[in-house]
């Protein structure tokens, strides 16, 4: 998991980068996603966490910046809920893909909730 710049970010492109790392125990082996994206080098990460917080960059479960671009996030949670299931991060990595096409990437099996959907 890199934790510094991509070699390919180039500051003079808008770029989508997609991560990963493992997820909160007992869920370790369940991979947890999110995006960086640079608009000509100016980077913010978005995500799905379990935490649940509403301010001028948090909407509840969907966070901007929470974590440093790059960074994983850590194994231990806190005392939020956590839906193995979905929603969680691999329904907001699948449903960005999903409307993004152009991305032609595939979540492996264990992505649990990239099929969640709430009617």
């Amino acid at each position: 998991m890199p934790e510094k710049l991509p070699e390919n970010l180039d500051k003079a492109k808008h770029q989508v980068f997609l991560y990963r790392s493992p997820g909160n125990l007992p869920f370790s082996f369940v991979p947890h996603y999110w995006f960086v994206i640079n608009r000509l080098g100016t980077l913010t990460r978005w995500e799905v966490l379990f935490r649940k917080i509403k301010n001028k960059s948090n909407w509840g479960h969907l966070h901007k910046d929470f974590f440093l671009p790059f960074q994983g996030i850590e194994i231990f949670p806190y005392v939020e809920k956590y839906f193995l299931t979905g929603p969680n991060s691999n329904t907001y990595a699948q449903w960005i893909l999903d409307n993004c096409p152009e991305f032609q990437v595939k979540l492996p099996w264990n992505a649990f909730g990239k099929s969640y959907h709430k009617l």
